[in-house]
């Protein structure tokens, strides 16, 4: 094609030179013009990861969506020559619950891997521990017998009655060996016993200290029988429904005694 405007002769040749004035001109082919692709847009204030020198970026898979960062959470930085763990097809990961945090990895400890079809063992329960209804009688039996010691030696020493002092004394041995006995079977099941009767003896035994003469002698023999039939009807319902097999047995072994305590406090109280 040949265009003459005025004095200037432009010639365009098929292999894209022309000439104008007497110079040749190489003509330049454009670049060609992506498809609109939007760029990755940059969130505010987020600073992109820097790119490692060596180290190629993974590539995106065909229809994989990657996970999404959630705001405020940092991702846990890859350690030096370390390799993730593969996830296996098929498998889903354990969630993450919130505010939990995973109890971290030591340096160089392999955790203890599960045996297909093995199952962990279970925690041994101490064969010593006593039930709760039990380890009740062992309180309750603690403090009656230190309240019959003690207001035994209180009317050993202030008893009209020989009978009444004897009968004191009497409270003082054998309850003394069954509180000795029962200390040794707390010790061995971990109970801890009181060292003190409780506050309605305290109060009894605050009372008769105040009572002279014969008047102490049936005010305690009363107390004796009272207390006796409480005590009585507490081991024989331990010996009966007790869970601990030493514990029953020693409740067994004493109610007898009891028994023995309370009729001659009834005898005393009659005469």
């Amino acid at each position: 094609v040949i265009v003459k405007p005025g004095k200037v002769t432009v010639a365009l040749m098929a292999v894209g030179l022309f000439t104008c004035f007497g110079y040749t001109v190489v003509a330049q082919q454009p670049t060609p013009t992506q498809p609109s692709v939007e760029p990755t847009p940059i969130q505010p204030g987020v600073q992109p990861t820097p790119m490692q020198p060596g180290v190629q970026p993974t590539p995106i898979q065909p229809g994989v969506q990657p996970t999404p960062i959630q705001p405020g959470v940092q991702p846990t930085p890859m350690q030096p020559g370390v390799e993730p763990t593969p996830i296996q097809p098929g498998v889903e990961p354990t969630p993450i619950q919130p505010g939990v945090q995973p109890t971290p990895m030591q340096p160089g400890v392999q955790p203890t891997p599960m045996q297909p079809g093995v199952q962990p063992t279970p925690m041994q329960q101490n064969p010593n521990r006593v039930s709760s209804a039990d380890r009740r009688f062992m309180i309750k039996a603690a403090q009656a017998g230190i309240a019959e010691v003690t207001l035994g030696q209180l009317a050993a020493d202030r008893a009209v009655s020989t009978d009444v002092k004897n009968y004191g004394q009497q409270m003082v041995a054998q309850h003394t060996q069954a509180n000795n006995q029962l200390i040794q079977i707390a010790a061995q099941k971990g109970v801890t016993l009181p060292t003190t009767t409780d506050a309605q003896h305290k109060a009894v035994r605050a009372k008769l200290g105040q009572i002279p003469g014969r008047r102490f002698d049936r005010t305690y023999i009363a107390n004796m029988v009272k207390d006796h039939a409480k005590v009585l009807a507490l081991f024989q319902r331990e010996a009966a429904q007790g869970q601990d097999e030493e514990v029953k047995a020693f409740a067994a072994k004493v109610a007898p005694t009891i028994q023995e305590h309370l009729n001659m406090a009834r005898q005393l109280a009659s005469s």
